[in-house]
């Protein structure tokens, strides 16, 4: 389903306006402080790592005067079957424009699928030795400056059992 942007925005400001609502969510979870000072718009990923797809979505964000908040879950399991997964570890980098107007691309496979699979991402570490986490994070920082991240693994532990059984949100949600 889509929603006009406008129409979005306006929804996230109405619902934080209101303070009944906020005292209800607040009595059900104890939410990460990054949520309770205005409306966010969030994307969620296993791990925050650059691509046009969030680069899009940060501009967007901006253009509807929401800060972007990028959640993850660095605690989740890198999984050969996840294709998302799979192309943290295989990554396509883009390199700009050829002659001919084509993307001028490479693939570098940065882990090793059999050592990594069924690892925590925070366990992993690159094929030239580089903690996993932190070259993403490094890639995220250097794309996307100006944004945060926010790592869900903490907060789950906190909010209990219910959380961390069920730590996965779509991908792109207002709150």
């Amino acid at each position: 389903m889509y929603t006009p942007l406008e129409q979005a925005k306006e929804e996230a400001w109405k619902r934080w306006d209101n303070q009944d609502l906020r005292l209800r969510v607040l009595e059900y979870v104890e939410m990460p402080e990054v949520f309770c000072t205005a409306p966010k718009a969030v994307w969620y990923r296993s791990l925050v790592t650059p691509s046009f797809e969030g680069l899009l979505f940060a501009k967007t964000a901006k253009t509807i005067g929401l800060q972007p908040i990028f959640l993850e879950y660095v605690e989740d399991k890198f999984c050969v079957m996840n294709p998302d997964k799979i192309a943290m570890g295989k990554m396509t980098f883009y390199y700009g424009k050829g002659k001919r107007n084509g993307d001028r691309t490479t693939i570098e496979k940065v882990v090793d699928f059999n050592q990594c699979s069924g690892n925590r991402f925070d366990s992993i570490t690159t094929s030239w030795g580089m903690d996993f986490v932190d070259f993403h994070h490094q890639l995220f920082s250097s794309k996307l400056k100006d944004s945060s991240r926010f790592d869900l693994a903490s907060w789950c532990k906190v909010a209990g059992p219910q959380c961390q059984d069920s730590c996965r949100f779509p991908s792109e949600i207002l709150f």
